[in-house]
């Protein structure tokens, strides 16, 4: 083929990808452009990067988990985080029917009926995330959606159920343990191996109940709202269920984050990401605070004082033993700026008027990605889960909004 036809199938190409968007009816983002900080170039990244998502998928729905090799492979279908990244972006830029088609492939057929995950590993701050990405579907919606949303009814139940199940499991501890309604479990999926012939105890992450704090107040409040308009009692008293659960699970949190706070010698407040910290149990366990700490950010659950002590030890301008999670205001692993793991940093930032260090976040994140997409420059690390990279770039690129608005 010749020089023209290789153009008119380019341009046939970009004409069918700009009526394919435009169906999908997703905002139209205007970000300045400037020589030091070129919003143009995040916007075509974003676009880009829903495109991306959308071409990796198999059969328009099932997912797919980064690229060959070392990804890509059927056996990593289920990650956690390709759902919630992509279908969170989804829903944030608007892109509803993209969103409804990738929450009935996740709720359809990677939550069994027993609510495990189909995956290699567990990861209970992303499975607890789900019903909060099931509950914005249905609040983010113009239409009526009540159907689809019964449809899911059963699975939703049986996944909030199972992390019931887990919170449950530390009841009997009693209300003096700092472990109290921590659901144990792992927050990375990479963490399987050290729990699978269990080898290692459990450990109990905030993020966990974090998330599942958020995901039981978000949905508990919708399911009533269906179960009140839909005459579905069985409905209803399950959103009471984790209505009440909820409020339960904050007590916890902040009872717990009480008893292992500690402080340096110059008096700064030191929140670890585990009740274990680093503890005996944790060694040989991953402990991946640069995904933890974001996730706590994202679920709602911190107060200012928490969130402002959790952000100077992750920027290492405290002694905590902690260790620092951030790089530049973004979350990283050492001078690393990590893009595929869920995000939720800038939640909690804006939740608490922390508009300067959102600020930092966003910019930082946004020469990182548009420098690298651009090949400008290039890590390893990132480009090993480069689709992943993609999807978490699309929560990046709506978090302006709500400054600008």
């Amino acid at each position: 083929a010749g020089a023209a036809g290789f153009y008119s199938n380019l341009l046939k190409n970009r004409l069918w990808w700009k009526q394919e968007l435009h169906a999908e009816g997703m905002m139209q983002l205007q970000l300045p452009e400037g020589q030091s900080t070129n919003g143009t170039y995040l916007k075509t990244q974003s676009i880009a990067s829903i495109i991306k998502s959308m071409i990796t998928r198999k059969g328009t729905w099932n997912p797919r988990y980064g690229v060959l090799p070392g990804y890509g492979i059927n056996m990593q279908d289920g990650f956690q985080d390709t759902f919630t990244t992509t279908a969170q972006s989804a829903l944030e830029w608007g892109a509803m029917k993209w969103a409804r088609g990738v929450i009935d492939m996740q709720f359809q057929h990677y939550i069994r009926d027993d609510g495990t995950i189909y995956y290699r590993g567990e990861e209970l701050g992303q499975s607890a995330r789900m019903l909060t990405i099931l509950s914005m579907y249905y609040t983010y919606s113009d239409e009526n959606v009540t159907d689809f949303m019964l449809s899911h009814f059963n699975h939703a139940k049986s996944l909030a159920e199972w992390l019931m199940y887990r919170r449950n499991l530390t009841l009997a501890l009693g209300p003096s343990d700092a472990r109290y309604g921590m659901p144990p479990g792992n927050d990375e999926g990479d963490n399987f191996n050290r729990l699978y012939y269990h080898q290692d105890t459990p450990l109990h992450f905030y993020s966990s109940a974090a998330e599942m704090y958020r995901g039981f107040s978000d949905l508990g409040v919708t399911w009533m709202s269906i179960g009140n308009t839909s005459k579905r009692e069985d409905v209803y008293k399950h959103g009471e269920e984790l209505i009440t659960i909820a409020q339960e699970l904050y007590k916890n949190i902040q009872s717990s984050l009480a008893k292992t706070l500690n402080f340096t010698a110059e008096g700064d407040l030191c929140y670890p990401s585990r009740v274990e910290g680093n503890g005996p149990a944790t060694i040989g366990q991953m402990g991946t605070i640069f995904r933890v700490y974001p996730e706590m950010f994202f679920s709602g659950a911190l107060t200012v004082t928490q969130s402002n002590a959790m952000y100077k030890s992750g920027l290492g301008l405290t002694n905590c033993a902690i260790g620092r999670w951030m790089a530049v205001g973004s979350p990283s692993s050492g001078t690393n700026i990590f893009t595929h793991t869920p995000f939720g940093l800038p939640y909690g930032l804006l939740q608490h008027d922390f508009v300067e260090r959102f600020l930092l976040y966003f910019f930082s994140s946004q020469h990182t990605l548009t420098l690298e997409t651009l090949g400008l420059l290039l890590r390893v690390p990132i480009l090993t889960a480069i689709v992943e990279q993609s999807r978490i770039l699309l929560l990046v690129s709506i978090m302006l909004v709500p400054v600008l608005s």
